[in-house]
């Protein structure tokens, strides 16, 4: 008599939604600052082994008497199939200073710039846990703790 197992031939693949907060440092303009974003991404395609992601952020920055907002709407290629990833971004980055002795909502010296970034990702198949830490245009270099689901 033999018996046989089924074998589930199915691929656990990344989570479709992503939220992720960062620490970021880098230069604006002649200025050099540093603060914290927040991440939320879509996976648009899925391919053999690798992802397209829309992404849309917001990242508050902290320069020397100023501080800014940025906006910043991208595409994020994410490839890899195990735990680790390459992750390459481009995308447009919107980012507003305010002189810190307003107080107030201002949108002083506004400018749209192209975003570029590459980073080492690190996110399990069908898991929640993302970490990922990069280069890019808009932060020198950037440090992200977040969740998938």
């Amino acid at each position: 008599m033999i018996y046989g197992q089924e074998q589930n031939t199915t691929k656990v693949q990344l989570n479709k939604n992503s939220i992720y907060g960062s620490i970021n440092a880098g230069y604006h303009g002649a200025e050099f600052g540093y603060g914290p974003g927040i991440t939320y991404e879509r996976q648009l395609v899925q391919f053999k082994k690798s992802y397209l992601y829309a992404q849309i952020s917001w990242d508050y920055w902290l320069l020397w008497g100023l501080s800014a907002n940025s906006f910043t709407l991208d595409a994020a290629y994410i490839l890899g199939n195990k735990s680790a990833h390459l992750e390459l971004d481009l995308g447009i980055d919107y980012t507003f200073e305010c002189n810190d002795s307003y107080y107030t909502f201002c949108n002083d010296n506004q400018k749209f710039r192209l975003l570029a970034q590459a980073a080492f990702r690190y996110q399990k198949p069908g898991k929640g846990l993302i970490l990922r830490a990069g280069v890019g245009t808009k932060a020198l270099v950037f440090l992200s703790v977040g969740g998938s689901f």
